[in-house]
């Protein structure tokens, strides 16, 4: 019976040498399974990051489109305001250049109604002529 003691003994041997390369492979396969979970997390934190970075990036544009806007609002604003400013000078100088041609005219009126009077009428073509002279925009 010595034989079948022998292949016993060795079958037990093969059979505890296999449950150790099993029990090897289990833990190996245990790490790679933890190394795999922790890269999945890190890809998710990473990915995580990358969406708020992406965020703050769009809020950094977003900002700055929106404050170009009303940078460029105001400027049409202002630009329109001095346009309005303009309109009404030049309104204003209008109106005072037809009142000084008013009073010229009033003054030439009143001079060739003294025709009759060669005095009289060249008192009033110096007061016309002054009057123009004193009009706005007139050359000296």
């Amino acid at each position: 019976g010595g034989l079948r003691k022998a292949a016993a003994q060795y079958a037990r041997e093969q059979a505890s040498a296999r449950i150790k390369v099993g029990e090897a492979r289990q833990a190996k396969l245990a790490e790679v399974v933890k190394m795999l979970q922790q890269y999945k997390e890190e890809a998710a934190n990473s990915a995580v990051a990358i969406q708020e970075e992406a965020r703050t990036k769009l809020g950094a544009v977003v900002e700055a489109v929106a404050t170009r806007e009303t940078e460029l609002l105001q400027q049409v604003q202002r630009v329109e305001q001095t346009k309005k400013t303009q309109l009404t000078e030049q309104a204003e100088d209008l109106q005072s250049m037809i009142a000084a041609i008013d009073a010229s005219c009033t003054s030439i009126d009143g001079a060739l109604a003294l025709e009759a009077d060669p005095y009289a009428f060249l008192e009033a073509c110096a007061a016309a002529e002054a009057s123009v002279d004193q009009r706005p925009g007139a050359r000296a």
